[in-house]
Protein backbone atom coordinates (compact mmCIF):
# COMPACT_ATOMS: atom_id res chain seq x y z
CA UNK A 1 0.00 0.00 0.00
CA UNK A 2 1.29 3.45 -0.78
CA UNK A 3 2.36 5.88 1.74
CA UNK A 4 -1.26 6.76 3.33
CA UNK A 5 -1.65 11.10 3.43
CA UNK A 6 -2.55 12.33 6.90
CA UNK A 7 -5.08 14.78 6.76
CA UNK A 8 -4.37 17.23 9.48
CA UNK A 9 -7.09 19.71 10.85
CA UNK A 10 -6.31 23.43 11.81
CA UNK A 11 -6.51 23.21 15.67
CA UNK A 12 -4.67 24.64 18.59
CA UNK A 13 -1.79 22.13 19.01
CA UNK A 14 -1.56 20.30 16.19
CA UNK A 15 2.69 21.49 15.54
CA UNK A 16 2.99 18.47 17.77
CA UNK A 17 1.18 15.82 15.22
CA UNK A 18 3.18 17.35 12.41
CA UNK A 19 5.80 16.50 13.97
CA UNK A 20 5.07 13.14 14.99
CA UNK A 21 4.36 11.66 11.95
CA UNK A 22 7.13 13.41 10.19
CA UNK A 23 9.18 11.81 12.93
CA UNK A 24 7.53 8.81 12.86
CA UNK A 25 5.86 8.56 9.61
CA UNK A 26 3.84 5.16 10.90
CA UNK A 27 0.04 4.40 12.01
CA UNK A 28 -1.35 1.78 13.49
CA UNK A 29 -4.19 -0.07 11.33
CA UNK A 30 -5.74 -2.97 12.89
CA UNK A 31 -2.79 -5.79 13.37
CA UNK A 32 -0.29 -3.63 11.12
CA UNK A 33 1.71 -0.23 11.17
CA UNK A 34 1.03 1.43 7.47
CA UNK A 35 3.37 4.10 6.62
CA UNK A 36 2.48 7.69 6.63
CA UNK A 37 3.32 10.06 3.88
CA UNK A 38 2.09 13.50 3.01
CA UNK A 39 1.11 15.93 5.75
CA UNK A 40 -1.96 17.87 4.59
CA UNK A 41 -4.16 20.08 5.88
CA UNK A 42 -7.57 21.80 5.92
CA UNK A 43 -9.71 24.12 7.90
CA UNK A 44 -13.22 22.81 7.05
CA UNK A 45 -15.18 19.79 6.23
CA UNK A 46 -15.51 20.97 2.53
CA UNK A 47 -11.47 21.16 2.14
CA UNK A 48 -11.42 17.87 3.90
CA UNK A 49 -13.90 16.28 1.09
CA UNK A 50 -11.96 17.66 -1.61
CA UNK A 51 -8.75 16.25 -0.29
CA UNK A 52 -10.18 12.31 -0.06
CA UNK A 53 -11.76 13.24 -3.47
CA UNK A 54 -8.73 14.32 -5.68
CA UNK A 55 -5.61 12.61 -3.87
CA UNK A 56 -5.52 9.20 -5.78
CA UNK A 57 -5.14 7.05 -2.57
CA UNK A 58 -7.29 3.82 -1.03
CA UNK A 59 -6.86 5.21 2.45
CA UNK A 60 -6.23 8.35 4.47
CA UNK A 61 -5.57 9.27 8.07
CA UNK A 62 -7.84 11.68 9.46
CA UNK A 63 -6.63 13.68 12.31
CA UNK A 64 -9.00 16.39 13.96
CA UNK A 65 -10.69 16.81 17.63
CA UNK A 66 -13.49 14.73 18.01
CA UNK A 67 -16.68 14.17 20.47
CA UNK A 68 -18.86 10.56 20.74
CA UNK A 69 -21.45 12.83 19.84
CA UNK A 70 -20.32 15.43 17.91
CA UNK A 71 -18.86 13.59 16.06
CA UNK A 72 -15.50 15.52 13.43
CA UNK A 73 -15.14 18.87 14.97
CA UNK A 74 -14.83 21.06 12.01
CA UNK A 75 -16.29 23.68 10.62
CA UNK A 76 -18.53 22.66 7.71
CA UNK A 77 -17.36 25.36 5.21
CA UNK A 78 -15.27 28.65 6.02
CA UNK A 79 -18.81 30.92 6.40
CA UNK A 80 -19.91 28.44 9.17
CA UNK A 81 -20.00 29.20 12.98
CA UNK A 82 -20.67 25.42 13.62
CA UNK A 83 -18.36 22.24 13.91
CA UNK A 84 -20.71 19.28 15.09
CA UNK A 85 -20.27 17.42 11.50
CA UNK A 86 -21.62 14.14 13.26
CA UNK A 87 -25.08 15.83 14.53
CA UNK A 88 -26.17 16.46 10.64
CA UNK A 89 -23.88 13.59 9.04
CA UNK A 90 -27.16 10.94 8.90
CA UNK A 91 -29.30 13.84 7.67
CA UNK A 92 -26.61 14.71 4.73
CA UNK A 93 -26.53 11.25 4.12
CA UNK A 94 -30.45 10.94 3.47
CA UNK A 95 -29.91 13.98 1.28
CA UNK A 96 -27.12 12.82 -1.01
CA UNK A 97 -29.25 9.21 -1.33
CA UNK A 98 -32.02 11.43 -2.34
CA UNK A 99 -30.22 13.85 -4.65
CA UNK A 100 -28.44 10.91 -6.53
CA UNK A 101 -32.21 8.98 -7.20
CA UNK A 102 -33.40 12.50 -8.16
CA UNK A 103 -35.87 12.92 -5.78
CA UNK A 104 -33.99 15.91 -4.13
CA UNK A 105 -36.26 18.85 -3.76
CA UNK A 106 -33.16 21.93 -3.97
CA UNK A 107 -35.63 24.18 -2.85
CA UNK A 108 -37.55 22.57 -0.32
CA UNK A 109 -37.52 22.35 3.59
CA UNK A 110 -35.55 19.67 4.04
CA UNK A 111 -31.99 21.30 2.33
CA UNK A 112 -32.94 24.58 4.06
CA UNK A 113 -33.29 22.61 7.51
CA UNK A 114 -29.70 21.33 7.66
CA UNK A 115 -28.30 24.30 5.55
CA UNK A 116 -29.92 26.23 8.77
CA UNK A 117 -28.11 23.97 11.19
CA UNK A 118 -24.75 24.02 9.65
CA UNK A 119 -25.51 27.71 9.26
CA UNK A 120 -24.51 28.21 5.64
CA UNK A 121 -26.77 28.83 2.58
CA UNK A 122 -28.53 26.07 0.90
CA UNK A 123 -26.56 26.28 -1.55
CA UNK A 124 -22.97 25.50 0.41
CA UNK A 125 -24.78 22.78 1.92
CA UNK A 126 -25.86 21.10 -1.67
CA UNK A 127 -22.01 21.92 -2.69
CA UNK A 128 -21.52 19.48 0.37
CA UNK A 129 -24.01 17.27 -0.75
CA UNK A 130 -22.01 17.25 -4.11
CA UNK A 131 -18.93 16.76 -2.99
CA UNK A 132 -19.79 13.84 -0.43
CA UNK A 133 -21.53 12.05 -3.72
CA UNK A 134 -18.44 12.32 -5.95
CA UNK A 135 -16.55 10.73 -2.71
CA UNK A 136 -18.79 7.94 -2.64
CA UNK A 137 -17.92 6.63 -6.26
CA UNK A 138 -13.79 6.69 -4.88
CA UNK A 139 -14.91 3.99 -1.70
CA UNK A 140 -11.76 5.11 0.43
CA UNK A 141 -10.68 3.83 3.46
CA UNK A 142 -11.10 6.74 6.57
CA UNK A 143 -8.77 5.83 9.38
CA UNK A 144 -9.88 8.73 11.79
CA UNK A 145 -7.73 9.63 14.96
CA UNK A 146 -9.91 11.79 17.18
CA UNK A 147 -11.28 11.65 20.45
CA UNK A 148 -13.80 9.19 21.68
CA UNK A 149 -15.70 8.82 18.13
CA UNK A 150 -15.46 5.28 17.72
CA UNK A 151 -17.51 5.18 21.24
CA UNK A 152 -20.35 5.40 19.06
CA UNK A 153 -20.61 3.04 15.87
CA UNK A 154 -23.99 4.41 14.65
CA UNK A 155 -22.39 7.93 13.97
CA UNK A 156 -19.19 6.41 12.23
CA UNK A 157 -21.80 4.37 10.41
CA UNK A 158 -23.32 8.02 9.19
CA UNK A 159 -20.13 9.21 8.22
CA UNK A 160 -19.38 5.21 6.07
CA UNK A 161 -22.56 6.09 4.57
CA UNK A 162 -22.89 9.14 3.85
CA UNK A 163 -19.21 9.19 2.39
CA UNK A 164 -19.54 5.79 0.47
CA UNK A 165 -16.62 4.76 2.28
CA UNK A 166 -15.07 0.83 2.40
CA UNK A 167 -14.59 1.39 6.01
CA UNK A 168 -13.94 3.65 8.63
CA UNK A 169 -11.96 3.33 11.55
CA UNK A 170 -11.52 5.10 14.71
CA UNK A 171 -10.57 4.88 18.82
CA UNK A 172 -13.26 4.59 21.38
CA UNK A 173 -11.66 6.69 23.54
CA UNK A 174 -8.92 9.59 23.90
CA UNK A 175 -6.10 10.17 21.25
CA UNK A 176 -3.10 12.02 21.61
CA UNK A 177 -0.18 12.77 21.02
CA UNK A 178 2.53 13.26 23.88
CA UNK A 179 5.91 14.64 23.94
CA UNK A 180 8.17 12.13 26.04
CA UNK A 181 11.26 14.55 27.54
CA UNK A 182 13.49 12.71 29.15
CA UNK A 183 15.28 13.47 32.57
CA UNK A 184 17.62 11.55 34.48
CA UNK A 185 15.39 10.03 38.07
CA UNK A 186 15.81 11.86 40.63
CA UNK A 187 18.66 11.21 43.17
CA UNK A 188 19.32 8.31 44.80
CA UNK A 189 16.72 6.13 42.94
CA UNK A 190 17.52 4.02 39.80
CA UNK A 191 14.76 4.34 36.69
CA UNK A 192 13.20 0.76 37.93
CA UNK A 193 13.10 1.81 41.29
CA UNK A 194 10.99 4.86 40.67
CA UNK A 195 8.89 2.79 38.00
CA UNK A 196 8.27 0.65 41.34
CA UNK A 197 6.80 3.48 42.83
CA UNK A 198 3.33 5.45 42.56
CA UNK A 199 3.36 8.80 41.17
CA UNK A 200 3.29 11.80 43.73
CA UNK A 201 0.52 13.69 41.44
CA UNK A 202 -2.55 13.01 41.06
CA UNK A 203 -4.55 11.71 38.36
CA UNK A 204 -1.38 10.23 36.68
CA UNK A 205 -0.45 7.19 35.02
CA UNK A 206 2.71 5.64 35.04
CA UNK A 207 4.27 3.06 33.19
CA UNK A 208 7.74 1.15 33.49
CA UNK A 209 9.17 -0.29 30.18
CA UNK A 210 12.09 -2.48 30.45
CA UNK A 211 15.20 -3.50 27.87
CA UNK A 212 16.16 -7.07 29.16
CA UNK A 213 17.78 -7.50 25.93
CA UNK A 214 19.59 -4.32 25.85
CA UNK A 215 20.86 -3.48 29.61
CA UNK A 216 22.70 -0.71 28.12
CA UNK A 217 19.67 0.94 27.23
CA UNK A 218 18.28 1.13 30.65
CA UNK A 219 14.62 0.90 31.88
CA UNK A 220 12.53 3.96 30.99
CA UNK A 221 9.46 5.36 33.35
CA UNK A 222 6.79 7.52 31.45
CA UNK A 223 4.04 9.31 34.07
CA UNK A 224 1.23 10.90 31.81
CA UNK A 225 -1.10 12.92 34.08
CA UNK A 226 -4.94 13.67 32.61
CA UNK A 227 -5.79 17.84 32.96
CA UNK A 228 -8.65 18.10 31.63
CA UNK A 229 -10.33 14.69 30.86
CA UNK A 230 -10.17 15.29 27.38
CA UNK A 231 -7.69 17.27 25.32
CA UNK A 232 -4.89 17.53 27.65
CA UNK A 233 -2.33 15.54 28.85
CA UNK A 234 1.12 16.09 30.98
CA UNK A 235 3.98 13.96 30.87
CA UNK A 236 7.48 13.49 32.34
CA UNK A 237 9.75 10.70 32.00
CA UNK A 238 13.00 9.37 33.44
CA UNK A 239 16.00 7.57 31.74
CA UNK A 240 19.28 6.83 32.96
CA UNK A 241 20.81 8.44 30.04
CA UNK A 242 18.61 10.87 28.53
CA UNK A 243 20.72 11.20 25.15
CA UNK A 244 19.49 7.74 24.48
CA UNK A 245 15.70 8.28 24.09
CA UNK A 246 15.21 7.99 20.41
CA UNK A 247 16.25 4.58 20.63
CA UNK A 248 12.71 4.24 23.13
CA UNK A 249 11.20 5.89 20.44
CA UNK A 250 11.84 3.05 17.91
CA UNK A 251 10.97 0.57 20.78
CA UNK A 252 7.59 2.10 21.12
CA UNK A 253 6.38 3.27 17.50
CA UNK A 254 8.97 0.85 15.70
CA UNK A 255 10.28 4.02 13.52
CA UNK A 256 11.95 7.47 14.59
CA UNK A 257 13.82 9.46 12.76
CA UNK A 258 16.11 10.77 15.37
CA UNK A 259 20.05 10.53 15.32
CA UNK A 260 20.79 9.56 19.02
CA UNK A 261 22.96 12.47 20.69
CA UNK A 262 21.89 14.98 18.12
CA UNK A 263 19.47 17.80 18.50
CA UNK A 264 16.58 16.76 20.53
CA UNK A 265 17.67 13.04 21.24
CA UNK A 266 16.55 12.91 24.82
CA UNK A 267 12.96 13.52 23.68
CA UNK A 268 10.03 11.59 21.45
CA UNK A 269 6.71 11.62 20.60
CA UNK A 270 4.82 9.00 21.38
CA UNK A 271 1.05 8.71 20.38
CA UNK A 272 -1.18 7.22 22.91
CA UNK A 273 -4.59 5.84 23.67
CA UNK A 274 -6.43 6.84 27.06
CA UNK A 275 -9.18 5.75 28.46
CA UNK A 276 -10.86 7.77 31.00
CA UNK A 277 -12.14 4.29 32.51
CA UNK A 278 -9.02 2.60 33.13
CA UNK A 279 -6.01 3.15 35.30
CA UNK A 280 -3.27 2.50 32.48
CA UNK A 281 -2.73 4.01 29.09
CA UNK A 282 -1.87 2.55 25.81
CA UNK A 283 0.92 2.77 23.16
CA UNK A 284 0.76 1.77 19.31
CA UNK A 285 2.96 -1.43 19.55
CA UNK A 286 0.36 -3.06 22.13
CA UNK A 287 -2.10 -4.94 21.25
CA UNK A 288 -4.53 -3.04 23.65
CA UNK A 289 -3.88 0.02 21.45
CA UNK A 290 -5.46 -2.16 18.50
CA UNK A 291 -8.50 -3.12 20.44
CA UNK A 292 -9.35 0.51 21.13
CA UNK A 293 -9.67 1.38 17.50
CA UNK A 294 -13.15 0.50 16.49
CA UNK A 295 -13.96 -0.48 12.71
CA UNK A 296 -17.60 -0.09 10.84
Amino acid sequence: MANLPVLLGNFKGNDIIRTFYQRCGEETLGPARASTGDIVDYTTLDEMLSILIARDFPAFIVVSHGHPDQGLLVKFTKASPHSATGLVMDTLADLADASQKGTLDESGNRLATVAAQMGIPPSEAMGLIRKMIQLRAKKRMVHIRGCNIGKNRDLLTSYKRAWGLACITAPNCRNVYSGINTTKPPRGLTVDELGERRPSKPKTRRRLFTSPDNPDLGSLVIDVRDIDGHTRLESESFLKDPGKASFWGERLLRTWKQAPGGANSQSFILQLLWDNEEDSWHAPLEESFRQKLVLV
